[in-house]
């Protein structure tokens, strides 16, 4: 299971929208979506 998956079934399990996720979390709606269509969004410099 990638890490895409893993978040967007527990999202669902937690009856979240991507939205209210983005807000609990404090990160933005694209980056939630992003995460989940297994986008590289992170840089760790």
């Amino acid at each position: 299971m990638t890490l895409s998956d893993f978040l967007k079934n527990k999202r669902k399990q937690l009856n979240l929208t991507q939205q209210q996720l983005a807000g609990k979390a404090g990160v933005g709606l694209r980056f939630i979506r992003d995460l989940e269509q297994g986008k590289t969004t992170l840089r760790m410099d």
